[in-house]
């Protein structure tokens, strides 16, 4: 490369998760390098491009950087590029794109991580609800000797067995879960789904002690299908109505979501820097690389705020996401994990889907019930503000209050403003006559104050601007919530 310092600074700032300097840099690098690029060179620059772009988010735009990055045909590093855009496309929910890719990185047999190829084909494939393929990707991605944490993959598949009507391979994929150690929040998380395993199968009894090791501490919750279920063992053990459910668990989009998830974390080197927006140099239109024309990469024009990044820098070998983890040659991969071939997903009886059936309405019915006593709550707050307002209705009060219309009124004097908005209906010349009576005033205040439910009487005593006091009385009448004036003369203390 011509000036590799440039390069190498871009690299730097990758390094150190400034992905907005980086992708700087590189973009310098094509519009200052391109026509002295050695082969390869255009490729590896435009795939650290797309790195950086996946690491801000900006998918659709990483997966066309690794598109032009193919272009180089001296680049070798085509199954990382695949694999990226893979990951960008499934994150941005082009899932048929993202099995292409992800199925091309699987015919390669030098690519070295294919469990993480694996996790992102079981998400793609669960987005498209296609259970029996995402299982057979999320065991492959468990048996891989090549995963250092096999947990989540064990997880969606136990997750895609439920879907698939199949508890009992679920129980035995969760159970799985427990040989590798897993941290806190997993091991609860395990525990909940194989109480709901045991609901499906009939047996309460474990479903119960699943569920409450789950909530032992106090640090889980459960989610709102794995509550129904708790609620469905206790009520099955207090009636001794205990059966098999065969239980079909739909996989939802929380759960098919999370898959997702799980495939980033799985591929990639979490970061959390924040990108201001920033405008990016722009490469030249034509760059004359060989007989190939990369074009103008239309990088977005406005940057945005960064979320947690993600997305691996495989074009750069010395910057690894693990550690290589020793297998463990106490642990037999594979073994006990159940396959997703031969689903059974028909074979289902009439008494087992009566059952089911009859499962569901019950915790739909509880679900029900949860949503009339927020109803009936609600209703009583209503009706309870409800009784309060006619009760200060009937006591005079109003809105705006007498007080309020009062003081209002002389301040439109003060700014000669309209006066006649703060009188009931009338004749608007004798009502500028009356008010032209009033001075300004530097000060307002109540002095007495009688109301009912439809007139009130208003004693005012107002402070003049020139100086001295005079005291207004003021008849005042309901006009719907608020108040106007109907009459007002001056007042003399004297007269009381």
């Amino acid at each position: 490369m011509k000036n590799p310092e440039v390069f190498n600074a871009a690299k730097a700032a990758y390094a150190q998760g400034d992905y907005q300097e980086a992708l700087r840099g590189y973009y310098r690098c094509l519009k200052e390098q391109m026509n002295t690029f050695a082969p390869g060179e255009a490729g590896l620059v435009m795939h650290m491009i797309g790195n950086c772009l996946i690491k801000m988010r900006f998918y659709d735009e990483a997966v066309e950087a690794y598109r032009k990055a193919l272009i180089d045909e001296a680049y070798t590093n085509i199954s990382a590029i695949r694999a990226n855009s893979g990951m960008a496309l499934l994150s941005s929910g082009h899932y048929e794109g993202a099995i292409e890719q992800f199925n091309a990185v699987l015919k390669d047999p030098s690519y070295a991580t294919p469990y993480k190829i694996y996790s992102g084909l079981g998400s793609a494939y669960m987005q498209l609800d296609d259970l029996a393929s995402a299982g057979t990707a999320y065991r492959s991605a468990a048996v891989d000797r090549s995963n250092p944490n096999p947990v989540k993959a064990l997880l969606n598949l136990g997750v895609c067995f439920m879907g698939l009507n199949r508890p009992l391979d679920a129980v035995e994929t969760y159970k799985t879960v427990f040989g590798f150690e897993p941290d806190a929040a997993t091991l609860h998380k395990t525990y909940a789904n194989l109480g709901q395993a045991y609901v499906a199968l009939g047996d309460c009894k474990k479903a119960l002690s699943m569920f409450e090791q789950a909530v032992s501490d106090g640090t889980y919750t459960l989610t709102e299908a794995a509550s129904a279920d708790y609620q469905t063992a206790k009520d099955a053990i207090a009636d001794h109505s205990s059966a098999p459910t065969n239980s079909f668990a739909a996989v939802g989009s929380a759960e098919a979501d999370q898959a997702v998830q799980d495939a980033q974390d799985s591929y990639s080197d979490l970061w959390e820097q924040p990108v201001s927006d920033a405008m990016f140099d722009q490469p030249a239109h034509d760059y004359g690389f060989y007989s190939h024309d990369f074009g103008s990469y239309e990088m977005p024009s406005n940057g945005r705020e960064a979320y947690d990044a993600y997305g691996q820098d495989e074009a750069a070998s010395s910057y690894s996401l693990y550690d290589e983890m020793p297998a463990d040659s106490r642990r037999v991969y594979g073994a006990g994990i159940p396959s997703t071939e031969n689903t059974g997903f028909f074979d289902a009886t009439d008494e087992q889907l009566i059952a089911e059936s009859k499962r569901q309405i019950k915790g739909e019915r509880r679900r029900r019930h949860v949503v009339l006593k927020l109803l009936l709550g609600l209703v009583i707050l209503v009706l309870l503000l409800l009784a309060s307002g006619v009760f200060a209705y009937t006591q005079g009060y109003g809105y705006p209050s007498q007080q309020a219309v009062v003081e209002n009124l002389f301040k439109a004097v003060n700014t000669n403003g309209d006066v006649t908005t703060y009188w009931v209906n009338g004749d608007s010349t004798s009502i500028k006559h009356i008010m032209d009576a009033v001075g300004t005033t530097s000060n307002v205040e109540i002095t007495y104050l009688s109301q009912n439910m439809t007139s009130s009487e208003v004693i005012a005593k107002a402070t003049l601007s020139e100086g001295g006091q005079v005291y207004y009385h003021i008849n005042m009448v309901r006009s719907q919530l608020g108040w106007k004036v109907n009459s007002l003369e001056v007042y003399y203390p004297s007269e009381q």
